[in-house]
């Protein structure tokens, strides 16, 4: 069961004969709220979408609301001041540049590259496979009630999803490679 907001709006006694239901409720509810009180007398586990710290988990799980603001608290604040905003697009820029006075030389294609070549589809479509795997057994009923499988799975479908970013990008550059050795 999914719930978005359940509390807004309500009055104390629907307030308390939702929270009597939600309490009985054998499956697994998404509960989605600004209610902290709430959230700690339902909730038995809290999972944090991380978009803010790249060097941590995607999904990370909290016993409750004070366990994950302890935490939240002790991360470095993200950078987001304009010196590096600047530096990053500077970088980016020369990076562009780079690539493209590359781009205009001829790379021949190594053997090892051929090899890759001829192998790098078969490997993204085994990996979008696994992924799809993935994404589909996150969904299933005794997955969703399973807290520690679904963190599992989080995190291999954000390593999948890099992982096939990559092995993309890769190929892409291995076909431009062939493009040009073959002009």
């Amino acid at each position: 069961m999914i719930l978005d907001e359940p509390t807004n709006d309500l009055d104390i006694k629907t307030l308390e004969s939702l929270q009597d239901s939600l309490e009985s409720f054998q499956g697994a509810v998404v509960l989605v709220t600004h209610d902290r009180y709430f959230m700690d007398s339902i909730a038995d586990q809290i999972i944090y979408i991380n978009d803010k710290f790249p060097e941590q988990p995607r999904a990370i799980s909290f016993a409750d609301y004070w366990q994950w603001e302890e935490w939240f608290e002790s991360q470095p604040t993200p950078p987001a001041n304009s010196a590096t905003l600047v530096s990053t697009m500077q970088n980016s820029n020369q990076n562009s540049n780079q690539s493209s006075n590359q781009s205009s030389k001829k790379v021949k294609m190594t053997y090892k590259d051929k090899l890759e070549f001829e192998g790098i589809e078969a490997l993204i479509a085994s990996i979008e496979s696994e992924l799809a795997a993935c994404q589909n057994e996150i969904l299933l009923p005794e997955v969703v009630a399973n807290s520690a499988r679904t963190q599992i799975l989080y995190t291999k479908i954000h390593e999948l999803t890099e992982t096939l970013q990559k092995k993309i990008d890769r190929w892409a550059e291995l076909e431009e490679i062939a493009k040009g050795s073959q002009a």
